[in-house]
Protein backbone atom coordinates (compact mmCIF):
# COMPACT_ATOMS: atom_id res chain seq x y z
CA UNK A 1 0.00 0.00 0.00
CA UNK A 2 1.53 3.62 -1.00
CA UNK A 3 1.80 6.06 1.94
CA UNK A 4 1.70 9.43 1.57
CA UNK A 5 4.42 11.46 3.70
CA UNK A 6 3.17 15.42 4.78
CA UNK A 7 5.85 16.91 7.30
CA UNK A 8 7.05 13.52 7.46
CA UNK A 9 4.43 12.09 8.62
CA UNK A 10 2.90 9.45 6.97
CA UNK A 11 -0.70 9.58 6.22
CA UNK A 12 -2.56 6.34 5.49
CA UNK A 13 -5.99 5.80 4.08
CA UNK A 14 -8.83 5.14 6.38
CA UNK A 15 -8.64 0.91 6.85
CA UNK A 16 -10.86 -1.54 5.77
CA UNK A 17 -9.47 -4.45 6.90
CA UNK A 18 -8.67 -5.33 10.26
CA UNK A 19 -4.92 -6.06 10.08
CA UNK A 20 -4.70 -2.13 7.97
CA UNK A 21 -2.84 0.65 9.57
CA UNK A 22 -5.44 3.25 10.17
CA UNK A 23 -4.97 7.19 10.85
CA UNK A 24 -5.44 9.35 13.68
CA UNK A 25 -8.29 11.07 12.64
CA UNK A 26 -10.31 7.24 12.45
CA UNK A 27 -9.47 6.58 16.15
CA UNK A 28 -10.26 10.07 17.27
CA UNK A 29 -13.91 9.58 15.46
CA UNK A 30 -14.22 6.12 16.87
CA UNK A 31 -13.53 7.56 20.40
CA UNK A 32 -15.76 10.92 20.30
CA UNK A 33 -18.47 9.29 21.29
CA UNK A 34 -17.28 6.83 23.93
CA UNK A 35 -17.20 8.45 28.30
CA UNK A 36 -13.70 9.58 29.46
CA UNK A 37 -11.50 7.41 31.42
CA UNK A 38 -12.55 9.32 34.28
CA UNK A 39 -16.05 10.00 34.61
CA UNK A 40 -18.82 10.24 36.80
CA UNK A 41 -22.77 8.26 36.67
CA UNK A 42 -25.92 9.29 38.84
CA UNK A 43 -27.73 6.57 40.64
CA UNK A 44 -30.50 6.46 37.48
CA UNK A 45 -28.12 6.01 34.99
CA UNK A 46 -27.01 2.13 36.98
CA UNK A 47 -29.28 -0.24 36.58
CA UNK A 48 -30.11 -2.89 39.02
CA UNK A 49 -29.49 -0.82 42.44
CA UNK A 50 -31.53 -1.67 45.91
CA UNK A 51 -32.59 1.35 48.07
CA UNK A 52 -29.73 1.28 50.33
CA UNK A 53 -26.98 2.01 47.70
CA UNK A 54 -28.71 5.56 48.39
CA UNK A 55 -27.88 5.58 52.08
CA UNK A 56 -24.97 6.77 53.78
CA UNK A 57 -23.44 4.75 56.16
CA UNK A 58 -22.96 4.93 60.12
CA UNK A 59 -25.19 5.29 63.17
CA UNK A 60 -27.03 7.82 63.06
CA UNK A 61 -31.44 7.52 61.56
CA UNK A 62 -31.59 6.01 57.88
CA UNK A 63 -27.93 5.33 57.74
CA UNK A 64 -26.24 1.92 56.98
CA UNK A 65 -24.05 0.34 60.06
CA UNK A 66 -21.03 -1.08 59.44
CA UNK A 67 -18.78 -3.83 61.51
CA UNK A 68 -16.43 -2.02 63.69
CA UNK A 69 -12.62 -2.86 63.33
CA UNK A 70 -12.90 -6.50 65.61
CA UNK A 71 -16.21 -7.47 62.70
CA UNK A 72 -18.89 -6.83 65.02
CA UNK A 73 -21.70 -3.82 65.08
CA UNK A 74 -21.86 -0.62 67.41
CA UNK A 75 -23.35 -1.51 70.62
CA UNK A 76 -25.48 2.09 70.03
CA UNK A 77 -27.17 0.36 67.43
CA UNK A 78 -28.31 -3.09 68.70
CA UNK A 79 -31.89 -2.96 70.53
CA UNK A 80 -32.27 -3.95 74.27
CA UNK A 81 -32.59 -7.43 74.98
CA UNK A 82 -34.83 -8.99 77.92
CA UNK A 83 -32.90 -12.18 79.94
CA UNK A 84 -35.37 -13.43 82.09
CA UNK A 85 -33.05 -13.90 85.35
CA UNK A 86 -34.62 -15.76 88.81
CA UNK A 87 -34.04 -15.02 92.03
CA UNK A 88 -34.54 -16.74 95.65
CA UNK A 89 -35.19 -14.12 98.11
CA UNK A 90 -36.40 -14.62 101.80
CA UNK A 91 -38.45 -11.56 102.10
CA UNK A 92 -40.28 -8.66 100.47
CA UNK A 93 -37.69 -6.03 101.37
CA UNK A 94 -35.13 -8.47 99.72
CA UNK A 95 -36.90 -8.57 96.48
CA UNK A 96 -37.59 -4.98 95.95
CA UNK A 97 -33.24 -4.03 96.65
CA UNK A 98 -33.15 -6.67 93.76
CA UNK A 99 -31.08 -5.10 91.08
CA UNK A 100 -33.12 -6.65 87.86
CA UNK A 101 -35.09 -5.58 85.12
CA UNK A 102 -38.87 -6.57 83.44
CA UNK A 103 -39.34 -10.04 83.06
CA UNK A 104 -36.94 -11.35 86.26
CA UNK A 105 -38.73 -13.66 88.63
CA UNK A 106 -38.30 -13.24 91.85
CA UNK A 107 -38.99 -16.74 94.17
CA UNK A 108 -40.13 -15.99 97.71
CA UNK A 109 -39.33 -18.75 100.24
CA UNK A 110 -41.02 -17.16 102.66
CA UNK A 111 -44.53 -17.03 100.83
CA UNK A 112 -44.25 -19.95 99.04
CA UNK A 113 -44.86 -17.65 95.98
CA UNK A 114 -43.08 -16.38 92.42
CA UNK A 115 -43.87 -12.80 91.47
CA UNK A 116 -42.83 -11.13 87.96
CA UNK A 117 -41.53 -7.62 87.63
CA UNK A 118 -44.09 -6.27 85.02
CA UNK A 119 -41.77 -2.58 84.58
CA UNK A 120 -38.75 -1.26 86.26
CA UNK A 121 -37.53 -0.29 88.51
CA UNK A 122 -38.08 -3.23 90.89
CA UNK A 123 -37.73 -1.06 94.27
CA UNK A 124 -41.69 -0.75 93.61
CA UNK A 125 -44.12 -3.41 95.21
CA UNK A 126 -46.94 -2.66 92.75
CA UNK A 127 -44.59 -3.39 89.63
CA UNK A 128 -44.08 -7.19 90.81
CA UNK A 129 -46.94 -9.43 89.65
CA UNK A 130 -47.64 -12.47 91.50
CA UNK A 131 -47.40 -15.59 89.30
CA UNK A 132 -50.85 -18.29 89.73
CA UNK A 133 -50.31 -21.56 90.16
CA UNK A 134 -52.70 -24.35 89.37
CA UNK A 135 -55.12 -25.22 92.26
CA UNK A 136 -53.90 -28.44 94.42
CA UNK A 137 -56.17 -31.21 94.51
CA UNK A 138 -56.47 -31.04 98.29
CA UNK A 139 -57.55 -27.25 98.88
CA UNK A 140 -57.94 -27.80 102.95
CA UNK A 141 -57.82 -30.41 106.09
CA UNK A 142 -60.64 -29.94 108.16
CA UNK A 143 -61.05 -26.12 107.33
CA UNK A 144 -57.58 -25.93 107.72
CA UNK A 145 -55.60 -25.00 104.94
CA UNK A 146 -51.29 -23.33 104.28
CA UNK A 147 -49.02 -25.58 106.94
CA UNK A 148 -51.77 -27.79 108.42
CA UNK A 149 -51.38 -29.54 111.96
CA UNK A 150 -53.98 -31.22 113.01
CA UNK A 151 -54.82 -32.07 116.80
CA UNK A 152 -57.24 -35.08 118.41
CA UNK A 153 -60.02 -32.73 118.40
CA UNK A 154 -59.87 -32.21 114.41
CA UNK A 155 -60.85 -35.69 113.85
CA UNK A 156 -62.83 -37.04 116.89
CA UNK A 157 -60.12 -38.56 118.50
CA UNK A 158 -58.82 -38.47 122.20
CA UNK A 159 -55.73 -36.98 122.41
CA UNK A 160 -52.40 -38.66 123.13
CA UNK A 161 -52.20 -36.55 126.61
CA UNK A 162 -55.49 -38.14 128.29
CA UNK A 163 -54.08 -41.75 127.92
CA UNK A 164 -54.69 -43.52 131.35
CA UNK A 165 -56.23 -40.22 132.64
CA UNK A 166 -59.64 -38.94 134.35
CA UNK A 167 -62.42 -39.95 131.20
CA UNK A 168 -59.14 -40.33 128.72
CA UNK A 169 -58.81 -44.21 127.89
CA UNK A 170 -57.26 -46.87 129.42
CA UNK A 171 -53.26 -48.06 127.96
CA UNK A 172 -51.92 -51.41 128.04
CA UNK A 173 -48.70 -52.33 129.18
CA UNK A 174 -45.71 -54.62 127.62
CA UNK A 175 -47.80 -57.66 128.15
CA UNK A 176 -50.85 -55.97 126.50
CA UNK A 177 -52.99 -55.87 129.94
CA UNK A 178 -54.38 -53.17 131.39
CA UNK A 179 -51.95 -52.10 134.57
CA UNK A 180 -53.32 -52.53 137.71
CA UNK A 181 -53.38 -48.86 138.48
CA UNK A 182 -56.38 -48.26 135.90
CA UNK A 183 -58.53 -50.62 136.92
CA UNK A 184 -61.35 -49.49 138.84
CA UNK A 185 -61.78 -50.48 142.79
CA UNK A 186 -65.80 -50.33 142.70
CA UNK A 187 -68.58 -51.12 140.16
CA UNK A 188 -72.08 -49.58 140.88
CA UNK A 189 -74.35 -52.49 140.52
CA UNK A 190 -78.07 -51.55 140.54
CA UNK A 191 -78.98 -49.44 143.05
CA UNK A 192 -76.02 -50.58 145.40
CA UNK A 193 -71.95 -49.90 145.17
CA UNK A 194 -70.40 -53.49 145.50
CA UNK A 195 -66.81 -53.04 145.93
CA UNK A 196 -64.70 -54.75 143.16
CA UNK A 197 -61.01 -56.04 144.13
CA UNK A 198 -58.47 -54.85 141.60
CA UNK A 199 -56.51 -57.39 139.39
CA UNK A 200 -53.46 -57.29 142.14
CA UNK A 201 -55.46 -58.08 144.69
CA UNK A 202 -57.48 -61.21 143.15
CA UNK A 203 -53.91 -62.57 142.19
CA UNK A 204 -52.48 -61.88 145.55
CA UNK A 205 -55.81 -63.48 146.87
CA UNK A 206 -55.43 -66.62 144.15
CA UNK A 207 -51.64 -66.76 146.01
CA UNK A 208 -52.31 -66.47 149.73
CA UNK A 209 -51.87 -70.00 151.58
CA UNK A 210 -55.24 -69.72 153.26
CA UNK A 211 -57.76 -67.80 151.19
CA UNK A 212 -60.91 -67.31 153.14
CA UNK A 213 -59.42 -69.50 155.97
CA UNK A 214 -58.87 -72.85 154.06
CA UNK A 215 -56.78 -75.41 155.43
CA UNK A 216 -54.94 -78.51 154.35
CA UNK A 217 -56.09 -80.63 157.40
CA UNK A 218 -59.66 -81.35 157.88
CA UNK A 219 -61.78 -78.88 159.74
CA UNK A 220 -65.30 -78.81 159.85
CA UNK A 221 -67.07 -75.75 158.08
CA UNK A 222 -63.67 -74.86 156.54
CA UNK A 223 -62.54 -74.81 152.80
CA UNK A 224 -60.27 -77.75 151.87
CA UNK A 225 -57.20 -76.95 150.42
CA UNK A 226 -54.36 -79.24 149.26
CA UNK A 227 -51.19 -79.71 150.92
CA UNK A 228 -47.45 -78.87 150.32
CA UNK A 229 -47.99 -82.50 148.61
CA UNK A 230 -50.37 -81.36 146.51
CA UNK A 231 -52.73 -83.97 148.32
CA UNK A 232 -56.84 -83.59 149.29
CA UNK A 233 -56.99 -84.76 152.94
CA UNK A 234 -60.40 -85.65 154.75
CA UNK A 235 -61.93 -87.44 157.76
CA UNK A 236 -62.81 -90.99 157.75
CA UNK A 237 -66.22 -91.26 155.52
CA UNK A 238 -69.50 -92.50 157.34
CA UNK A 239 -72.60 -91.96 154.98
CA UNK A 240 -72.55 -93.68 151.67
CA UNK A 241 -71.93 -90.08 150.00
CA UNK A 242 -69.12 -88.67 152.12
CA UNK A 243 -65.33 -88.70 150.43
CA UNK A 244 -63.37 -91.85 150.94
CA UNK A 245 -59.89 -91.83 152.10
CA UNK A 246 -57.30 -94.00 150.97
CA UNK A 247 -57.39 -95.69 154.16
CA UNK A 248 -60.53 -96.32 154.30
CA UNK A 249 -60.21 -97.90 150.71
CA UNK A 250 -57.42 -99.47 151.24
CA UNK A 251 -58.79 -101.31 154.55
CA UNK A 252 -62.32 -102.19 152.58
CA UNK A 253 -60.09 -103.60 149.95
CA UNK A 254 -58.33 -105.58 151.99
CA UNK A 255 -60.99 -107.14 154.11
CA UNK A 256 -62.30 -108.25 150.77
CA UNK A 257 -59.14 -109.94 148.95
CA UNK A 258 -57.41 -112.86 150.37
CA UNK A 259 -53.99 -114.14 148.65
CA UNK A 260 -52.16 -117.27 148.90
CA UNK A 261 -49.79 -119.40 147.72
CA UNK A 262 -49.67 -123.10 146.97
CA UNK A 263 -47.10 -125.43 145.38
CA UNK A 264 -47.71 -129.29 143.17
CA UNK A 265 -46.22 -131.87 144.09
CA UNK A 266 -46.70 -133.98 141.05
CA UNK A 267 -49.98 -135.92 141.74
CA UNK A 268 -52.42 -133.43 143.13
CA UNK A 269 -54.93 -131.91 140.96
CA UNK A 270 -56.87 -130.36 143.32
CA UNK A 271 -56.03 -127.81 145.53
CA UNK A 272 -58.72 -126.32 148.27
CA UNK A 273 -58.07 -122.95 149.23
CA UNK A 274 -59.69 -121.05 152.60
CA UNK A 275 -59.91 -117.58 151.63
CA UNK A 276 -62.31 -116.40 154.84
CA UNK A 277 -64.10 -113.59 153.19
CA UNK A 278 -67.60 -115.13 154.01
CA UNK A 279 -69.13 -114.58 150.33
CA UNK A 280 -69.20 -117.66 148.06
CA UNK A 281 -70.10 -115.01 145.20
CA UNK A 282 -65.73 -114.46 144.76
CA UNK A 283 -63.60 -113.82 141.64
CA UNK A 284 -60.48 -115.90 141.30
CA UNK A 285 -57.24 -115.38 139.73
CA UNK A 286 -54.62 -117.54 139.60
CA UNK A 287 -50.72 -117.38 138.13
CA UNK A 288 -47.72 -119.81 137.78
CA UNK A 289 -44.83 -118.33 139.33
CA UNK A 290 -42.01 -118.53 136.52
CA UNK A 291 -38.98 -117.28 137.28
CA UNK A 292 -40.27 -115.06 139.93
CA UNK A 293 -42.85 -113.82 137.36
CA UNK A 294 -46.83 -113.94 137.50
CA UNK A 295 -48.35 -116.00 134.49
CA UNK A 296 -51.77 -115.92 135.02
CA UNK A 297 -53.20 -119.47 134.60
CA UNK A 298 -56.85 -120.85 133.74
CA UNK A 299 -58.20 -123.75 135.28
CA UNK A 300 -61.54 -124.96 136.71
CA UNK A 301 -62.81 -123.87 140.75
CA UNK A 302 -65.93 -124.25 142.64
CA UNK A 303 -66.94 -122.69 145.74
CA UNK A 304 -67.07 -125.52 148.05
CA UNK A 305 -68.39 -123.01 150.95
CA UNK A 306 -68.59 -119.52 151.53
CA UNK A 307 -65.18 -119.36 153.34
CA UNK A 308 -63.75 -121.85 151.19
CA UNK A 309 -63.01 -123.01 146.98
CA UNK A 310 -61.28 -125.53 145.38
CA UNK A 311 -58.79 -125.47 142.49
CA UNK A 312 -59.50 -128.03 139.55
CA UNK A 313 -56.19 -128.98 137.25
CA UNK A 314 -56.27 -131.17 135.02
CA UNK A 315 -52.70 -131.95 134.71
CA UNK A 316 -51.46 -131.91 138.24
CA UNK A 317 -48.58 -129.14 138.58
CA UNK A 318 -44.69 -130.36 139.48
CA UNK A 319 -43.40 -130.91 142.64
CA UNK A 320 -42.45 -127.62 143.72
CA UNK A 321 -44.24 -125.76 141.08
CA UNK A 322 -45.63 -122.51 142.84
CA UNK A 323 -48.80 -120.75 142.58
CA UNK A 324 -50.28 -117.79 143.69
CA UNK A 325 -54.01 -117.62 144.23
CA UNK A 326 -56.11 -114.21 144.64
CA UNK A 327 -60.05 -114.50 145.82
CA UNK A 328 -62.02 -111.33 146.47
CA UNK A 329 -65.32 -110.29 146.45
Amino acid sequence: MALQYVSDIALPRDPIENLHATTKQYVDAGLSSKAAATHTHTTSQIVGLGTAATCNTGIASGNIPILDTSGKLNISVIPATAITDTFVVATEAAMLALTCQKGDVAVRTDLKKSFILRVEPASALANWQELLSPTDAVASVNGKNGTVILVASDVGAIAATEKASANGVATLDASSKIPIAQLPTQSTLGNSTTTVPTSAAVFAHSNVPSAHSSTSTPTPNRIAMFDTSSRLKSAEPSATNDVATKNYVDTKLGAATYRGTFSGNGSMTSFPITHGLNNSEVVVDVFKMVDDKPIKTYMQWEATSANQITLFFAVAPANAENYVVKVRI
